[in-house]
């Protein structure tokens, strides 16, 4: 942390294959846009509006700082464009591990690294900027923070301290986040929102259910 100021890396990971999905399920169109662009340029929006806040009010005391890790040229064209850290993922037969792995190499150090999938397009901006506030003010006791389901588990995003850093990258195959968050329940700070704003889209069908 410097100068009081927290360090957020978001890790957006978009680099699946969309199998059940049956094509490229990150570039089909949902309420016309790509899939991907739901959740990344709420992550965008959350850190230029953050940026713009200068009076004492409204600061909120943290810099994010946003990796875009996907095997799809098209979407890292855009994260290019926007200014991103940008990292092709040539690794993603492997699965998640792999993104998880070349984000937190490009993104370097940080006080807290924030995973995000890129399959949730009904997850809402004040959702976000709510669950990172309320995280932060709580951290002294929370080391790990996920969005929950009012009814059911944890999901995506997920926000881990730094000193689960090593413990991630050792990570490998399609395991993600989630097997290190088991390991310590305790340390675990949960949001609930609707169970509709959570939800993925794996399926076509899952787009207008």
């Amino acid at each position: 942390m410097q100068g009081g100021t927290v360090q957020i890396a978001v890790i957006y990971m978009a680099s699946g294959f969309g199998k059940r999905f049956g094509r490229n399920k990150l570039l089909a169109p949902v309420n016309g846009k790509a899939l991907y662009l739901h959740g990344l340029e709420k992550f965008i929006l959350l850190k230029e509006n953050h940026k713009k806040r200068n009076t004492a009010s409204e600061q909120k005391n943290f810099h994010i700082s946003i990796v875009l890790v996907s095997q799809w040229d098209e979407i890292l064209q855009f994260g290019h464009r926007q200014g991103l850290i940008c990292v092709k993922n040539d690794q993603a037969e492997e699965g998640i591990s792999a993104s998880i792995r070349l984000g937190l190499e490009a993104a370097g150090e940080a006080d807290y690294y924030l995973f995000s999938v890129a399959d949730q397009p009904w997850l809402k901006q004040e959702t976000l900027e709510a669950f990172i506030c309320k995280f932060l003010e709580v951290k002294e006791h929370y080391s790990i923070g996920c969005l929950c389901e009012e009814h059911g588990g944890r999901k995506n995003p997920v926000v881990f301290h730094q000193r689960y850093r090593k413990e991630l990258f050792m990570l490998r195959g399609d395991k993600g986040g989630s097997q290190v968050a088991e390991r310590c329940p305790g340390e675990i700070f949960r949001f609930f929102t609707e169970e509709k704003e959570l939800k993925d889209i794996d399926r076509i069908c899952d787009i207008s259910s």
